[in-house]
């Protein structure tokens, strides 16, 4: 990634980080924009990759998100909807507070990634990694505008647009998954499937919603493949403690 395209990078993380605070805040509508903002920027990384110009919109994105940030989070009660939102790294090391988060049973429970530093040999591209991230993120503030709203057609579409968002996380996600297991990348390969449990979980309780049984059953059955995949990797990594976490 050059210069150019490393500034863009750094702002779409900037956008990012500050969507998944204002969606912890319960500014759900306003997290969405800062997110989609986000994605925008990316775009100009892998549309016009040779285009410098794409930089001059930066600072009023920027701009903008700093603007919402500055509004009062919604007060207790106040607002329609009022979900746990609790942010965690993209590269969350510590796995009791992974297995802990899989287990969240909880249906008001909603875990968005926060994007740390991603290092510039990793054997990821940047943009691509940051694309599943941003997208998984902006899946998730659409399910809690969904659940805010009383309109029916409105829900509905939400939890739509949500799901294909989740889905298409998990796709880029899956596609690097392989090429960390040709590598292994153990410790990437347990990033990916984080962000791949996160939107399966998300994506089961958006099938039951909508009547979509049997995609549910093989979300539940690709979750659970996931899950022993992951305890595999941690006993790799962290020397069996994942067995003794879970027993």
């Amino acid at each position: 990634m050059n210069g150019h395209n490393d500034k863009l990078f750094q702002a779409s993380v900037a956008l990012n980080n500050m969507g998944i605070v204002l969606m912890e805040r319960g500014l759900y509508d306003k997290a969405v924009s800062t997110l989609k903002e986000a994605v925008e920027v990316l775009k100009i990384v892998f549309i016009n990759d040779r285009e410098p110009d794409g930089c001059r919109s930066i600072p009023l994105l920027l701009h903008n998100a700093f603007l919402r940030m500055a509004m009062p989070a919604m007060v207790l009660g106040q607002e329609p909807y009022r979900a746990s939102v609790e942010l965690i790294a993209h590269d969350e090391q510590d796995f009791e507070s992974i297995q802990r988060i899989l287990l969240t049973n909880s249906n008001r429970s909603f875990f968005p990634l926060r994007m740390e530093s991603i290092e510039r040999n990793a054997i990821l591209s940047k943009q691509t990694w940051g694309a599943s991230i941003v997208i998984y993120n902006m899946a998730v503030a659409k399910v809690l505008i969904a659940r805010s709203s009383k309109n029916p057609r409105k829900i509905e579409s939400f939890n739509r647009c949500a799901l294909r968002l989740f889905v298409m996380s998990r796709k880029i996600v899956h596609e690097y998954s392989e090429q960390c297991e040709q590598e292994r990348d153990y410790a990437r390969l347990q990033q990916l499937h984080l962000v791949s449990c996160l939107s399966m979980k998300q994506e089961l309780d958006l099938l039951f919603r909508l009547g979509q049984l049997s995609k549910a059953q093989e979300t539940y059955d690709s979750l659970l493949h996931v899950i022993a995949a992951m305890e595999d990797m941690g006993n790799l990594l962290y020397g069996g403690k994942c067995s003794a976490a879970a027993a």
